[in-house]
């Protein structure tokens, strides 16, 4: 059976958008029927976004519930996956935004060819605020390193959750280090894992 888990960790950013357009493009995706959509906030108890939030309740297969307190990314992607009932699951951050309308179907095409598809990330001048110079700064830079045939002939070095389909099955062998609690080690230690146990990883422009 091919079927679609979405996992969106959150803290205290509105995922309605993000949601609303990934129902969209599975529901005209071969995933249509099988599919699922979990948006989860890491305690951030920030009843205004949450309030926002739990519209994704009434959407068809979405369910958005709160941590009751800040656990850390690795201990929710853990719980979260365990809720988990297809064999493929997509990780996105919140603050991300599809940019194409084939987001999804590339995924399930690309499914084959690798235990572990990592998308790419894009960045927009358009997103330029007086606020996050310092982080755009960075992300245009990084953006030299995430060309595809860069990050596949180094696949395992900058591995991020940003943006990623994982098989299920990945999860019978790794799973993220619950001892990690600041943002973005996780990432970094489960790549290294990836790597040890030799799960395949493909990079695609998605």
């Amino acid at each position: 059976m091919q079927g679609l888990s979405i996992i969106i960790p959150t803290y205290g950013f509105d995922c309605t958008e993000l949601v609303r357009d990934l129902c969209r493009l599975c529901e005209y995706s071969a995933v249509k029927d099988d599919y699922e959509i979990f948006v989860i906030d890491d305690g951030s108890k920030d009843g205004t976004v949450c309030d926002r939030n739990n519209i994704i309740n009434e959407w068809k297969c979405c369910s958005f519930s709160e941590q009751p307190e800040n656990t850390g990314k690795s201990i929710l992607l853990n719980r979260a996956i365990l809720r988990t009932k297809y064999p493929l699951i997509l990780l996105i951050d919140s603050d991300a935004k599809v940019c194409s309308d084939l987001f999804i179907s590339n995924y399930l095409q690309a499914a084959e060819r690798a235990d572990v598809i990592c998308g790419s990330i894009v960045t927009s001048k358009a997103y330029l605020r007086e606020s996050n110079k310092l982080r755009f700064k960075y992300e245009m830079s990084a953006s030299s390193i995430r060309k595809q045939k860069f990050m596949n002939a180094h696949p395992y070095n900058y591995f991020t959750t940003f943006n990623v389909l994982i098989k299920k099955s990945v999860f019978e062998q790794i799973h993220f280090n619950e001892q990690i609690r600041s943002y973005g080690s996780e990432d970094t230690i489960f790549g290294l894992e990836l790597k040890n146990h030799c799960i395949t990883i493909q990079y695609i422009e998605n």
